[in-house]
């Protein structure tokens, strides 16, 4: 009986064929610099994505909460059709201390959010005194051993040199990277090193690297930066229509989005750093009000840990601040790259330099005697406003829009009683082309261009309502590094960060960064990732006497 049984079975594995497993992960990784921070710190990161995602660009949007669930920093990365990207997040000084979640997702022209990784991580004040429940234990909590991904790829790390390393002295280390075959793989990866007294793990349990849920190899997530809402009339009905304005006030570009029964729609606007004023209006005036749709989020209020190790990072962390604020220096001086805007310039024809004329009460005054293409009318105690088609030589059939310091209104009454002297300038765009060129679909009536002194006016409560500073993507900036010849002295937690690590062919790689000017015990993490998604995690150590 047993021999037949095993006959069977053996025929079964036979006909099934070879039993495969899946050896690449289908997550997303997330490599930090170090494992927790401190207020007034930069915590730079690489996001690593699934092989299947290679040549799919996508904008990860990164949601920074505080421990309140409160979003205290977003921002849009360019993955640019790679399966790894790079960013930082630039800490204020006052955050409070608790743990942070950052949380990355991608969203599909359907509104749908995915999320890609959610970290938290931990970050701890040293301008204020601890709080009143922050137990210190009699013991370290030290790391417990587990790794964070499995390590399907060997990395091998070597100095350059058998010789002591010395403080203020250049390293270089020698990396390779082999699959399980001992075969070399071209592999990008992200490089912390960092010093293993402060920040090691027995100082803080916590690992600098997390993984996420598995994502779908069918995704099509959007390139650009995009957020969804809800457009309400004041009644709270929603408002349904195919071209739901959205000017960008530092560029006067104008974008469209259409909005359903519900009113939702979906912004996309075209790729930019940094964050820009964008104001949302209905095209022909209607007063309406915006809800943007927010990131769900899964808190979990985790108390800090307080140990030695912490505690002992924090003072130092304060005394490294009275020694470069005593230099006029920063611990760390982000170099941004310069954001180009695409500032769009209309041709205006016709244009009053309004302080050279004679002080009218009122701008409507100002229009009637000296611009007579703009006719102010009252009816009821409130203003309308007119423009003069010069093409038709008749009256536009539309109201004129306003730009008031670049901010939109269709408000003539508002317009109509401002003080001539607090403009600057004048500016009218009457032609027709070049109306439906710079302002389709806003500026059929013609647009008054009106620039104040002070290039700082305010609309009415409504209409402020409706501009919102809204992220784009993140500005590149490189992680400084220690400079060979620094000032005063060089004294950092992370000494290298490079999330551009590239090995060639053969699995090689060299790296060569400046060490500080401490002494003791410092620990080099590697994580890399080949062309078929498997990882390789590695760490190690050294000491400067």
């Amino acid at each position: 009986m047993m021999k037949r049984l095993l006959f069977f079975c053996t025929i079964f594995l036979l006909l099934a064929g070879p039993v495969t497993v899946s050896a690449q992960p289908e997550t997303a990784l997330l490599h930090f610099d170090k494992s927790f921070y401190v207020a007034g710190e930069v915590a730079w990161f690489q996001l690593y994505l699934p092989a299947h995602l290679q040549d799919r660009s996508f904008a990860p949007h990164l949601t920074v909460v505080d421990p309140k669930g409160e979003t205290v920093w977003e921002t849009f990365l360019d993955t640019k059709g790679q399966v790894n990207c790079s960013g930082y997040y630039d800490i204020p000084y006052g955050l409070d201390a608790g743990f942070y979640q950052f949380r990355f997702t991608a969203r599909d022209a359907e509104r749908r959010v995915t999320e890609l990784i959610n970290a938290e991580v931990p970050v701890y004040s040293d301008l204020k005194p601890l709080p009143g429940e922050a137990a210190v234990p009699d013991t370290s909590y030290f790391y417990d051993g587990s790794e964070p991904a499995a390590k399907l790829l060997r990395v091998d790390i070597r100095p350059e040199s058998n010789a002591p390393v010395l403080p203020g002295q250049p390293v270089t280390l020698h990396i390779t990277v082999k699959d399980r075959d001992d075969k070399p793989v071209e592999t990008a990866g992200s490089v912390s090193v960092r010093d293993e007294r402060l920040t090691g793990r027995a100082v803080l349990y916590k690992s600098a690297i997390f993984t996420g849920d598995e994502l779908p190899g069918n995704a099509h997530w959007l390139p650009d930066a995009s957020w969804a809402g809800t457009v309400l009339l004041p009644d709270g009905k929603p408002l349904q229509t195919p071209l739901l304005a959205a000017l960008d006030i530092e560029t006067n570009q104008v974008h469209f989005a259409e909005t359903d029964a519900g009113g939702r729609f979906l912004l996309r606007v075209p790729p930019y750093s940094g964050m820009r004023r964008i104001q949302i209006m209905e095209r022909g005036g209607t007063r309406v009000r915006v809800d943007w749709e927010k990131d769900t989020t899964r808190f979990v209020r985790n108390r800090l840990p307080y140990t030695r190790g912490i505690l002992e990072y924090l003072e130092q962390s304060r005394k490294r601040k009275k020694i470069y604020q005593l230099y006029a220096a920063v611990e760390t001086k982000l170099q941004r790259a310069a954001s180009v805007l695409p500032v769009t310039e209309w041709e205006t024809r016709r244009t009053y330099p309004v302080q050279d004329y004679e002080r009218f009460p009122d701008l409507a005054t100002f229009f009637q005697e000296v611009v007579w293409m703009v006719k102010f009318s009252s009816h009821k105690g409130a203003y309308k406003a007119g423009m003069y088609n010069t093409a038709q030589l008749e009256e536009f059939g539309h109201a004129p829009l306003f730009l008031l310091d670049n901010k939109a209104t269709f408000d003539a009454d508002f317009i109509a009683r401002l003080k001539p002297a607090d403009i600057d300038t004048i500016d009218l765009l009457y032609e027709p082309k070049l109306l439906r060129k710079y302002f389709p679909a806003i500026g059929s009536g013609g647009v008054i261009l009106i620039k104040t002194l002070r290039r700082n006016a305010v609309l009415p409560p409504e209409q402020e309502a409706n501009i919102f500073p809204l992220h784009g993507f993140l500005p590149e900036a490189s992680f400084p590094g220690i400079g060979a010849e620094a000032s005063g002295p060089e004294l950092h937690p992370v000494l290298y960060w490079n999330p551009a690590l590239r090995t060639d062919a053969q699995g090689k790689a060299t790296i060569t960064f400046n060490h500080s000017d401490d002494r003791g015990d410092f620990i080099v993490e590697i994580v890399v990732q080949g062309p078929d998604g498997k990882r390789g995690i590695e760490w190690f150590r050294y000491s400067v006497k």
